[in-house]
């Protein structure tokens, strides 16, 4: 899918998010709830653990999310002259929380993760901007978790309400961000969103 879903944390003390979804960037913070502004808060991604940050993904029951949907950017945009901005991307390991009490329950619910390969890097990725920081830099900065593809399994599916939660530790509470929206009737091009989702064993899963 050519669209996907951002989630973005702005690395300022301020923390913005925008919504997760599945195919589409949707604008405003006003789909957050009161915990999720304060779970952002709590993010700190500058000096978050990357084995300890998760995200859950609540979809209909028949659209799934595979190996590869989804990936977590950082990225810096340097105000010091001459230093150039820079973006790094780590894929997400996805796998089903079937047992997820706090989704609706005509859901299924995805949970995902950077994996271990990659902790390396990300801290490399935190340090690097934190350097600059420390030099007086103020420019601003992006994490963001983004879903470029799924896939269904029976009809195509003529809703896509999506939920998302985030936790900081992996044994902590789930903390709400989003409610459950209707993509598809948020979405102007919800058509051809709707045509470029595929089907499960089409694509693989």
């Amino acid at each position: 899918m050519p669209r996907s879903v951002r989630h973005s944390t702005l690395l300022r003390p301020l923390t913005r998010l925008a919504s997760i979804g599945a195919g589409l960037v949707l604008a405003g913070c006003t789909t957050l709830t009161a915990g999720g502004f304060l779970a952002a808060a709590r993010l700190a991604p500058l000096s978050a653990d990357p084995a300890e940050v998760s995200a859950a993904v609540s979809v209909p029951a028949g659209v799934g999310l595979r190996a590869g949907d989804a990936k977590l950017s950082m990225a810096y945009e340097p105000d010091t002259p001459g230093a150039e901005p820079f973006e790094e991307h780590f894929d997400l390991e996805i796998v089903l929380l079937p047992d997820f009490a706090q989704a609706d329950p005509r859901d299924a619910v995805f949970g995902a993760r950077i994996g271990a390969d990659d902790h390396a890097r990300f801290r490399l990725t935190q340090a690097r901007i934190r350097r600059l920081r420390a030099s007086g830099d103020s420019g601003p900065g992006t994490m963001s978790i983004n879903v470029s593809s799924a896939c269904f399994t029976g009809e195509r599916p003529d809703a896509l309400p999506v939920g998302t939660w985030l936790r900081t530790q992996a044994d902590g509470a789930w903390i709400r961000l989003t409610r459950r929206r209707d993509l598809l009737a948020l979405d102007e091009n919800a058509i051809a969103l709707r045509d470029e989702l595929e089907p499960c064993t089409a694509a693989g899963a």
